[in-house]
């Protein structure tokens, strides 16, 4: 419990207490906080650690000659970000009997502190690295946006064990699976993995500390606990493996009381903080995706002859192969009368881009493209409605 008469002009750490508070509802965070580090700067770099894969052997006797070293040519980076809680009470509303509050503002702190933690858990999850310009505070980057694409699994249905294979499968392929994963899940995802389990014979030999596991499960190559994170962004999960996380501390977060400037009592809590993502494997993420693809932007080259087309994520063909995705795709060059490509004209899915290559460049400014639907497709199987292009200039 926090008293005020501990409070009275100090600046007093309340890390501790902020990692014990309501560890059942904020998992991640308090589980994180448990590997806290110190950093002496806003912005943390660290180097990803690659072991040397040579397979070497030696003869008898030979002189050691061959020394090998571990490789750090890749790496990422975060930013603390400043959070504050401010507390502001009236001696008479101090001094005012309320029912099981003995003191208003050791309350209304500790108020504050619980809403910190909550506020730093979602941006420990869902966090967008912004560095600071005028208004704009600065933000870490959270879990959700250091998992790259190739560690996502998406679908457009419920997981099944299989899918919580393919995850822990993809952290055994990097060397980061290991027995003591844990699994981040939303409210619909608890459920949704609970169920999975249902009647299924379990030993749980280790009771967890923090969170509201719901069993711990094996699976091929690996096992992990189910933990319940309010902050995950809706019908997605994350497994983890927190031995890769780091909560990085450029201040702990602290009470500061404030100078007496009438007849109140003021104080506020402020932390600054950031997360470590110590390899590019350390989470991968599943979520049900039942949202097509749809046309982000287009571009043409130098040449007038290639035309790339972005959509709002990666597309793979979703026809027989590239001739019936060709038949799927109409140009007009008047931006009206559209007509099916020239023979000698190609089409290709090119690092999940749609990319039209044309015998001969383009010469108008009002050229439009159509594709038709069911053309490309999500990794989860989302295809594509209908779409046209606004006018592509090529008479530049």
């Amino acid at each position: 419990m926090i008293k005020t008469a501990n409070l009275q002009n100090e600046i007093i750490d309340l890390s501790k207490e902020l990692i014990l508070l309501d560890n059942i509802n904020l998992p991640f965070s308090s589980l994180l906080m448990r590997r806290a580090q110190k950093v002496g700067s806003v912005i943390v770099n660290w180097k990803y650690e690659n072991l040397d894969n040579t397979r070497g052997t030696a003869l008898e006797g030979a002189d050691i000659t061959s020394f090998l070293t571990s490789t750090r040519n890749t790496g990422d980076k975060n930013i603390c970000q400043i959070m504050e809680k401010a507390v502001s009470v009236s001696n008479t509303a101090q001094a005012v009997e309320l029912e099981n509050i003995n003191d208003l503002f050791a309350h209304e702190l500790n108020n504050r502190l619980l809403e910190l933690k909550r506020d730093l858990e979602w941006y420990l999850i869902n966090g967008t690295y912004t560095e600071e310009a005028e208004s704009t505070p600065r933000q870490m980057k959270g879990l959700v946006n250091f998992i790259t694409e190739d560690n996502i699994i998406t679908s457009k249905t419920d997981p099944d064990f299989n899918t919580l294979n393919a995850m822990a499968r993809k952290m055994k392929e990097a060397g980061t699976a290991s027995q003591n994963l844990v699994l981040l899940c939303d409210y619909n995802m608890t459920d949704k993995v609970s169920y999975l389990f249902n009647d299924k014979t379990y030993y749980q030999g280790v009771t967890n500390e923090f969170g509201s596991p719901a069993v711990k499960f094996n699976l091929t190559y690996g096992s992990a606990y189910i933990y319940t994170v309010p902050s995950m962004p809706t019908n997605s999960m994350i497994l983890a493996n927190m031995d890769y996380l780091r909560f990085c501390n450029l201040r702990n977060v602290q009470y500061h009381d404030l100078a007496v400037t009438g007849d109140s009592r003021k104080g506020f809590i402020v932390c600054e903080n950031t997360m470590k993502f110590l390899h590019p494997t350390a989470a991968v993420r599943f979520l049900i995706d039942v949202v097509a693809p749809t046309l982000a932007s287009v571009a043409i080259d130098d040449t007038k002859k290639i035309v790339t087309i972005t959509m709002s994520e990666k597309v793979s063909n979703a026809t027989a192969d590239l001739a019936a995705l060709k038949e799927k795709i109409t140009i007009a060059t008047d931006g009206t009368t559209f007509a099916a490509l020239g023979a000698n004209d190609k089409v290709a899915i090119i690092n999940g881009k749609l990319v039209i290559t044309f015998a001969s460049a383009l010469s108008t400014a009002t050229n439009k493209i159509k594709v038709g639907a069911d053309a490309v497709a999500d990794s989860a199987g989302n295809k594509n409605a209908e779409y046209i292009t606004d006018a592509i200039d090529a008479s530049a």
